[in-house]
């Protein structure tokens, strides 16, 4: 039927013409009859095509009125195909958020979590936040968070926090509170900034861990350590079981971060599959949102991408075997050969040498240091280049380029998980890449850091040991450098 509408019904109306026309008699009955047969022709073609954007339009008004059901009576393909497609959002919408609502449920189980506006006045408090500082949720929702301040931190500790968040970074750090009853109680809180399409803040989310049991510890600690050298033993014992509760954090955060990506990707593939069902019908502000939401699903996706990398790092055994660097950067320019052609940057490589370590984590390792030398490129392009040189038992290894550079004042907080130094619409990126190569140069027993200048490029330095270096010796060095590591990033 749509074949002939689309194509007989106007070839017959223009061969009626046609043939009126080539009679060339004005006042022949068979030119009156052509003429008359077309005109109908056009009608009923014309009626049909308003029928069926009625159809279309009554459509869209029974989805305004959240009618998702059918209509009892004939109804085109195009009006079907448009209800059931946002009946199928809405299905997928109420199930995603049913799962959110349990994810939230869960965290609510583990942790302190409260939001504010721009000017620190709360607007939400869960149930743990309410429990541990003994205020109701209605006596905390209102307030500034100065309600609980116990006076203990001096002024200029809460002048850096907010400068820290006003400028759109985020603040992680220990704070002793006071609750109701005048009781103290210490958290480890990480103050997350959301920020506007301009890349200001307009909320700030707060996610805490009661840690008062843990100071009282470490308290009785510090007087045990000054009264009996025996108690190194206990300090040790407790490093051990931070260190599993570290571990058991990492793969909270993978399997969380797994939850996350099913109902992100259920709610990208249904905006895609609306905007290609829906087509020309949608207005442009529903077009836009749709955009706005696949966008935002991206970004999340790649977050949560970014984050499993970073908690797998150090959760498999390391296998340690001979690794040609050489071989690993031929991998990483083959992967990164687009991108970096695309953005007009070349590469060069010195001779590389063969070291100890786990093959897989060091690929990851080299491919995040060269893939961030070329995304902060500068506009007319830049070159990269990967070098090495021998420092008794290890590789030094660099990766310089000549991109825009990094100031002194971020080059400390670079390594740090989170720590982006532009804005989204910038240079993407989660800032987690290079919160991920220090980790993996910690448990290779090596050492990273870098030398920037503003506008004059970066180049970041990392040791590794070299192959001739034992084995065993290796990994005794890992072991003693992880107890190490996984101790700093818990204080």
């Amino acid at each position: 039927m749509r074949l002939f509408e689309k194509f007989i019904f106007p070839a017959l109306c223009l061969t009626t013409v046609l043939l009126a026309a080539a009679l060339g008699n004005p006042h022949h009955w068979l030119t009156d009859l052509f003429i008359i047969t077309g005109l109908v022709l056009a009608l009923w073609f014309t009626w049909r095509y308003l029928a069926q954007l009625n159809e279309l339009q009554n459509a869209v008004k029974r989805i305004l009125s959240g009618n998702y059901e059918l209509p009892a009576h004939r109804t085109s393909a195009d009006a079907c195909a448009l209800i059931k497609a946002f009946a199928s959002l809405k299905e997928d919408l109420t199930r995603c958020q049913g799962e959110l609502i349990n994810l939230r449920i869960s965290i609510d189980e583990h942790a302190i979590v409260s939001a504010s506006d721009t000017s620190g006045r709360i607007i939400f408090a869960n149930d743990n936040f309410a429990e541990t500082s003994k205020y109701s949720k209605e006596e905390l929702i209102g307030q500034n968070h100065r309600i609980i301040n116990s006076g203990y931190h001096p002024k200029e500790f809460f002048i850096e926090m907010w400068k820290e968040i006003t400028a759109g970074r985020v603040w992680s750090g220990e704070m002793r509170n006071r609750a109701k009853d005048g009781s103290f109680y210490w958290v480890q809180g990480t103050i997350v900034p959301l920020l506007n399409s301009k890349g200001k803040p307009y909320q700030y989310l707060s996610i805490r861990t009661n840690i008062t049991a843990a100071k009282h510890v470490q308290q009785e600690l510090r007087v045990q350590l000054e009264e009996n050298e025996k108690s190194r033993k206990i300090i040790e014992d407790i490093n051990q079981e931070l260190a599993h509760s570290n571990k058991e954090l990492e793969a909270f955060a993978y399997v969380a971060s797994h939850d996350l990506n099913a109902p992100l990707n259920r709610i990208k593939l249904s905006c895609e599959l609306l905007v290609e069902e829906a087509g020309d019908s949608l207005s442009d502000s529903q077009k836009k949102l749709l955009t706005i939401s696949m966008k935002g699903c991206q970004q999340m996706s790649q977050l949560i991408r970014d984050l499993l990398e970073y908690s797998r790092v150090g959760r498999s055994k390391m296998q340690l075997v001979e690794v040609d660097l050489a071989e690993l950067a031929s991998i990483c320019l083959l992967n990164l050969e687009t991108e970096a052609q695309a953005r007009g940057v070349s590469i060069s490589t010195e001779t590389l040498p063969v070291v100890i370590g786990d093959r897989t984590t060091l690929l990851q390792l080299l491919q995040n240091l060269i893939s961030n030398a070329i995304k902060f490129h500068k506009k007319d392009g830049g070159h990269v280049h990967i070098g090495a040189q021998r420092k008794d038992n290890y590789w030094e290894i660099s990766v310089k380029d000549n991109g825009i550079g990094i100031a002194k004042k971020d080059q400390e907080r670079i390594f740090k998980a989170f720590e982006r130094l532009h804005n989204r619409s910038e240079f993407e990126g989660s800032g987690i890449g290079l919160a991920t190569c220090k980790k993996v140069v910690l448990q290779h027993a090596g050492e990273i850091w870098l030398e920037s200048e503003l506008g004059e490029g970066t180049t970041v330095h990392m040791t590794l040991p070299a192959a001739l270096v034992g084995a065993q010796s290796i990994r005794n060095q890992m072991s003693i450098s992880n107890i190490i590591s996984e101790s700093n990033e818990l204080s």
